[in-house]
């Protein structure tokens, strides 16, 4: 299966939809609980309603979810074959975050995080841009009033604001009048928030910001999680001592996206201690960073047999969530 995505041919992105279909084969029917009680912040409220159309389960927003998740794969596989993040174009990067992120049904629902992880890719694939750029203050405004729009469709996502932010810095050297015209990209939509709330005789118009919190993850079943993590994080690792062994075939820009992969992945560590449920969709953004570098553990095993073994383990894990309750 590695090997058939390992190259770039005309067909593979018709196996790649095929291989999305047949992984998550199982998610296609089950429709998605449509009332639940927090479905993102005061942007996403509307979209939810529009598509949960009052009912208390709705197929078409697992169906959008669906295409969601696919678009993330997309993205990701784009960025990295765009920028050349890798050897050669290949699907790698896509068929390890469709692997991954079949696993449970919560991160292949329609949720603010599906909007969320579109609008991180994009800034993700603009950003490179900025490295080129000679005026910078308008790109670098775009994107931070792009970010400021985040907690605004999900409350919890305040963390990848701060990515976004590092993410102009490895990109560009700091420099303190864009310094102030990132802090005016971000607070532009809680300004034009208020205005609205004011006209519109709302009370309390100037309580814009989304508050976050903190606790503790709750453990129902630490064996399997530890389990499913070992699967994860192993490949993972390998990945990311992969790109510090080839770092130096690679572009000052190539290098400088793999540190924003790093960043990413270490602050989406510290959602198990703002997300509320276990199995939060919010995880799918864990799911991305992991994707790139276990794409790279496969692509740069000196021993194919290796990344092989991984693959097809987690595909095993994979389908016995999906299947293993059915022979219990």
């Amino acid at each position: 299966m590695i090997g058939i995505f390992k190259k770039r041919n005309p067909g593979s992105l018709l196996l790649l939809l095929l291989y999305a279909v047949v992984v998550k084969w199982t998610y296609f029917s089950m429709p998605q609980v449509a009332t639940e009680p927090s479905a993102g912040g005061t942007l996403f409220q509307p979209i939810w309603k529009m598509l949960a159309d009052g009912k208390e389960t709705s197929i078409r927003l697992r169906w959008v979810g669906l295409l969601f998740n696919f678009i993330h794969a997309w993205q990701l596989n784009n960025i990295i074959n765009r920028h050349k993040m890798m050897g050669a174009a290949n699907f790698l990067p896509a068929i390890a975050y469709l692997t991954i992120s079949a696993a449970f049904p919560q991160w292949n629902a329609f949720s603010s995080w599906s909007v969320v992880g579109v609008i991180l890719l994009w800034t993700f694939q603009a950003q490179f841009s900025l490295y080129q750029t000679a005026q910078t203050r308008g790109a670098v405004y775009n994107r931070c009033l792009v970010l400021g729009l985040l907690p605004l469709i999900e409350p919890s996502s305040f963390p990848f604001i701060l990515w976004g932010i590092v993410g102009i810095w490895v990109m560009r050297p700091f420099r303190w009048a864009e310094w102030w015209v990132m802090m005016i990209g971000l607070l532009t939509p809680y300004y034009f928030l208020s205005i609205w709330k004011y006209w519109n005789g709302t009370a309390g118009w100037y309580k814009v910001f989304p508050r976050g919190s903190f606790q503790l993850p709750a453990l129902d079943d630490p064996r399997a999680l530890f389990v499913i993590l070992a699967l994860l994080a192993i490949p993972t690792l390998m990945g990311m001592l992969q790109v510090q062994s080839n770092l130096r075939k690679m572009l000052i820009p190539v290098r400088k996206g793999w540190t924003q992969w790093t960043v990413w992945l270490f602050l989406a560590l510290t959602l198990p201690f703002i997300l509320v449920q276990d199995n939060d969709p919010g995880y799918i953004l864990v799911l991305l960073p992991v994707a790139a570098f276990q794409a790279c553990f496969y692509f740069y095993a000196p021993l194919r047999i290796i990344p092989l073994l991984f693959f097809w383990l987690e595909l095993a894990a994979v389908l016995w969530i999906q299947y293993g309750g059915r022979f219990s």
